[in-house]
């Protein structure tokens, strides 16, 4: 849809913005979503064609090196590709700061290279 949008001038929210956890860097195999409560949602996200590890590996990357959480990094991309207002969520407390924090999170150029290519087989 991003091309439309921006033919448009319309504003785009994206929903499920985190991969139903997936991007916020806390599961890093398939043995870390066996059994929890988003494996049905998360294991969606994993084929043999693609890799989903490998973009939470980036966004890793890229989060260490700013000293901020996955999450705030994957909403930031979001942002970065055009997406107005990336939705997510927080079950505890403690996750809302870094969802806070993405909205003063910009990425550079080579970082949001770096995501794309990691997610281009999504």
């Amino acid at each position: 849809y991003r091309p439309l949008a921006e033919v448009a001038g319309a504003a785009v929210f994206s929903y499920f913005s985190l991969a139903s956890g997936l991007l916020t860097g806390k599961y890093r195999s398939k043995d870390d979503i066996a059994g929890t409560a988003r494996e049905g949602m998360v294991s969606g996200y994993l084929s043999d064609d693609a890799d989903p590890f490998a973009v939470v590996e980036t966004l890793t990357t890229v989060a260490e090196g700013r000293s901020v959480e996955p999450s705030s990094v994957a909403l930031a991309w979001l942002r970065a590709k055009g997406v107005t207002a990336p939705i997510a969520s927080a079950r505890t407390v403690e996750q809302v700061a870094p969802l806070l924090t993405s909205a003063t999170v910009e990425l550079d150029e080579d970082e949001v290279e770096a995501l794309d290519e990691a997610s281009a087989a999504f």
